[in-house]
């Protein structure tokens, strides 16, 4: 594996592919095709799974490999609708501020309004 990178590369985005979910035979299949068609591959394939193995060995290992697993697998659905709940949270609270900023604006919360230090003399409907 010291010459061509590729084998490297395509030996990490298999390990990714096969950990996205549920795979349908035809992908299995076709992963089993890439790995056994040259010795570089299956070296590559090898390769990637012992660094994932090491990452699990340190102190603490077994449950940080668990819950870097978890994390590789978990949907990104879940991350999806976190951000748009966030999203809604934000447009709802400019949309709250910029409401209520037009409200006093346009005079819509008093009877009269007067510039800043203008002095004058009103009767306000009851």
């Amino acid at each position: 594996m010291n010459g061509h990178p590729a084998p490297q590369r395509q030996a990490v985005l298999w390990e990714v592919r096969l950990r996205e979910g549920e795979l349908d035979v035809a992908t299995l299949a076709q992963f089993e095709q890439w790995r056994t068609a040259t010795e570089d591959n299956a070296r590559a394939w090898d390769h990637v799974q012992q660094r994932l193995g090491r990452l699990g060995e340190r102190p603490g290992g077994r449950a940080q490999g668990a819950a870097m697993a978890h994390a590789l697998r978990a949907p990104a659905d879940e991350r999806r609708r976190a951000l748009r709940a966030a999203f809604g949270l934000l447009v709802v609270g400019v949309g709250a501020w910029g409401a209520r900023e037009g409200w006093q604006q346009l005079g819509l919360d008093a009877d009269w309004r007067s510039a800043v230090g203008q002095r004058g003399n009103t009767r306000l409907a009851d």
